[in-house]
């Protein structure tokens, strides 16, 4: 089983993590509230997964994975952050100096689970989240709006995006004022559009600029139509719960932060250095 060791600030958060992954077998875990005798290479080298909480307010979190990446002993180990997105400018940061995922604060557990399952090689098994692990997750810190930083300067991409986050905001605000049952029907129809008209944009514009990674980013593509299939299909079959709009809403607004700040932040990337017009 895969050594994982979790840098956390807030206790709370602590238990949690340490619960949910000895609920699902992971027993070589160790949860840290600072770092042990100030060292990243000392405190995390024999791990294979670290955990980091980017909130931090005692450590400069993306001087950890800078030095982590830049040292041989610990430059493969694969890390996750955790964030609240607070500061979008320390997230792009530590993207940029090697996080290898990311996860959003409040976040659902299911998620992180099988993004720690997939960085570990390990088979996720859908064991189900105990009840005493589950908290009730607070809708106010779902919110998401569009910002300035979020552009990978491709204005047509752009636009799509600050479209899509208003309407993610949308569901926030219908979600907030009790109101998201109502709005069910209009996100289902939101997310096919999503899916059908700005994915065809966005791999459409890839061709044409001969994006080297067009292939994989299509996978990401894929994988996120068929997340969207099963939750259509899952509630089709039954009465939305309010603890399922909070769910879809967690899951959103992970999958947007992280396509837009990496996936599509590359394309951004590659064609300003091919500054080819289209």
């Amino acid at each position: 089983m895969s050594r994982i060791k979790i840098l956390e600030y807030t206790s709370f958060l602590r238990i949690r993590l340490q619960r949910l992954l000895d609920h699902y077998g992971f027993d070589k875990t160790e949860v840290l509230e600072s770092l042990i005798n100030m060292n990243a290479r000392y405190t995390f080298k024999d791990s294979d997964l670290v955990i980091l909480d980017l909130d931090n307010r005692n450590i400069d979190v993306v001087s950890i994975i800078e030095e982590l990446k830049k040292n041989p002993e610990t430059s493969q180990i694969a890390i996750i952050l955790l964030s609240s997105q607070s500061d979008i400018k320390t997230l792009k940061r530590a993207i940029k100096a090697g996080c290898t995922e990311f996860v959003t604060k409040p976040f659902s557990d299911e998620l992180l689970i099988q993004k720690i399952h997939k960085l570990t090689r390990t088979k996720y098994k859908n064991l189900g989240i105990p009840t005493d692990i589950v908290t009730s997750q607070d809708t106010n810190s779902t919110s998401f709006t569009w910002q300035k930083d979020y552009e990978i300067g491709i204005e047509e991409i752009d636009i799509e995006h600050k479209a899509i986050i208003d309407n993610y905001e949308k569901l926030y605000n219908y979600m907030k004022n009790g109101k998201g049952h109502e709005y069910y029907k209009e996100i289902v129809g939101f997310l096919e559009e999503y899916i059908e008209g700005h994915f065809t944009h966005e791999e459409a514009f890839q061709e044409r600029i001969g994006y080297d990674q067009r292939l994989e980013h299509e996978k990401y593509h894929s994988e996120f139509k068929e997340k969207i299939e099963q939750i259509i299909a899952t509630h089709s079959e039954r009465e939305v719960t309010n603890l399922d709009l909070v769910k879809i809403n967690l899951f959103l607004k992970d999958w947007l932060l992280h396509h837009i700040l990496v996936e599509d932040a590359k394309i951004g990337e590659f064609f300003e250095k091919i500054g080819k017009p289209v």
